[in-house]
This record gives structure tokens, C-alpha cells and sequence, in this order.
């Protein structure tokens, strides 16, 4: 078939491509699927944020999207026909653009910005593209449980760190443990309750978790005087249910190391 001879809709389409990808629209072989390109996207807005196993987040977004959309095993067979094709080139060519703008907030966002947070409009041509977004997010944002041992894991972190620069050089053997350890250890009891009780629940309507977001997307600003006053820094006091009784766990975590 001539170039001439396809539909009017499928040649302004095709115009818009070039090169190899004009070639895959029209021979219809193997592409980067919706899935696919979501989930590189959504993996890495992950990795970024909180240091997770990018790989990882993609195996389990892949196998949830896949389960959603299943144009997605289609393309990567090379089973699409050329219109599909080039409409699902136009689409992963969107969400490479916003990938490449570092746009991550509909993956690692407030849970408002999450929630609000919609599939490129380019994408609207995709089998359930937006049920198929939903499950990328969801197999990648942070469940409460999740963030109450990240939110620990941080504070312990940066307090073995300060320790460290204001007592220099100690003997571990003596001591016994690290002060990382110590307050992993101390505040163990603390992550199970937050968990249990559901403080971190993904939920527009709650405000803790929202703070505790915010509180590591500002970790960087915490200062070791601020961990040493018995205080919680202002920007993650309201991450806590009694922030004075946790500011005073890591001080009393501290002292153990003659601060």
C-alpha cells in the first residue's frame, strides 16, 4: 500500500514521526509499551525520592499494569497495527518528555498531588490508560508502613551521623553497637505502633502523613543542634503524634554517647 492510499487520519499521524519509529509504526514490529514507559518513568521518580531498588519498583509495576492494560503485551510482541502503533508512539514520546522535566509528584508527591496527578492526554488512546496510570502509582507510592520505617530509618540515619561528627572517633567495641543500631533498636516499638495505628494511611484527609512527606522531602535542611535540643526540627513536628516524647527518644539516644 502507498503512502497515498492511507487514511488521511493515520498519514497527518504518521507525519509526526521519524526515522526508526516511522518504520515501527508502519512494520509493526516490537515498541516500548504504555507499561513499559510508564513504569521506567514511575521507577525512577521512586529511586530518586527515597533511594529504592529501580529494577525492583519496575518488575512490580510492570506485573501490575500489565495485569490492567493488555495493549501492552501487544506492543511488545509487535502486535499492533500501524495506526496503534503510531498513536502508542505518540503516547511513551509524552511520557518521555515529562520524565526527561523530572515531573514526579504523581509518583512521589503530597497524596493530594498524587491523587490529582493524570496520565498524558497523548495517552488517552491506550487500553484503560487510566486505570492502567492508577496501577503504576499505586505499585510505587509509599504505604503507610512503609513510611513509618523510612521516616525512622531518616532520623536514626542523620543521629548517627551528628554523633559521629561531635564525638569523632569512638571505640564500637566498648560501646557495644552503632548509634545507628541503638536507635533502630530504641525506636522499633514506635514504627510498629505507627503502623499498626494506621498514622501514615495514604489519605487526602490525613494531615500526618502529609507532614511526614514533607518532613523527608526536607530532611536535608535538619540540622544536628536541632536533633541535640530535645526538640523536633519544626518542618517534621507534625509527623508526630507527641513530637516533644520523640525528640526526647533520640536526645536520650544521644546521651548514651556521652553528647
Amino acid at each position: 500500500m502507498s503512502r497515498l492510499s492511507l487514511p488521511l487520519a493515520l498519514v497527518l499521524g504518521l507525519s509526526t514521526l521519524s526515522g526508526c519509529k516511522l518504520k515501527d509504526a508502519l512494520d509493526g514490529g516490537p515498541q516500548t509499551s504504555y507499561c513499559e514507559a510508564l513504569c521506567d518513568w514511575a521507577a525512577e521518580c521512586a529511586a530518586a525520592d527515597r533511594g529504592i531498588d529501580a529494577e525492583a519498583a519496575k518488575a512490580e509495576c510492570l506485573a501490575a499494569t500489565e495485569a490492567v492494560s493488555a495493549g501492552c503485551a501487544d506492543a511488545t510482541k509487535g502486535e499492533l497495527d500501524a495506526a496503534s502503533s503510531a498513536a502508542l508512539t505518540e503516547c511513551t514520546d509524552a511520557i518521555a518528555e515529562k520524565q526527561a522535566a523530572g515531573e514526579c509528584d504523581g509518583f512521589t508527591g503530597l497524596e493530594a498531588e498524587v491523587q490529582a496527578s493524570v496520565a498524558p492526554v497523548d495517552c488517552g488512546t491506550q487500553d484503560n490508560y487510566d486505570e492502567t496510570y492508577t496501577a503504576a502509582q499505586d505499585s510505587v507510592v509509599e504505604d503507610g508502613a512503609e513510611l513509618c520505617e523510612r521516616v525512622t530509618d531518616t532520623f536514626c540515619g542523620k543521629l548517627d551521623a551528628c554523633i559521629q561528627e561531635r564525638s569523632g572517633e569512638f571505640d564500637y567495641d566498648a560501646i557495644g553497637v552503632s548509634p545507628y543500631d541503638t536507635c533502630v533498636g530504641a525506636l522499633d516499638g514506635r514504627v510498629q505502633e505507627c503502623a499498626t495505628n494506621g498514622d501514615y494511611d495514604r489519605d487526602v484527609a490525613n494531615p500526618q502523613r502529609e507532614a511526614a512527606l514533607e518532613c523527608m522531602s526536607r530532611f536535608d535542611e535538619v540540622t544536628c543542634d536541632e536533633l541535640f535540643s530535645g526538640n523536633l526540627p519544626a518542618i517534621c513536628a507534625g509527623a508526630f503524634v507527641d513530637p516533644t516524647d520523640y525528640a526526647g527518644s533520640l536526645l536520650d539516644i544521644a546521651e548514651q554517647y556521652a553528647l
